[in-house]
């Protein structure tokens, strides 16, 4: 039990809020006419986005100089 703990812990999670039925149904539409789950869709856009915006680590990622 203890390293499903540890994998739950360690694994970033995504959570996609809907502001209405509509928008949901809108994006379940979507996935739809791509042949795709909705909840595989939601999950491959999470991922993407959590790529694109990597979480902070407390530390910047990349360092700056400044232009003397």
């Amino acid at each position: 039990m203890k390293n499903s703990e540890e994998k739950t812990n360690t694994r970033p999670r995504v959570m996609v809020v809907f502001e209405s039925k509509s928008e949901f149904e809108e994006f379940e539409n979507y996935a739809k006419s791509k042949c795709l789950d909705i909840r595989i869709f939601l999950k491959f856009a999470g991922k993407a986005y959590m790529d694109k915006y990597p979480r902070s680590q407390g530390k910047p990622s990349r360092v700056v100089q400044p232009y003397a």
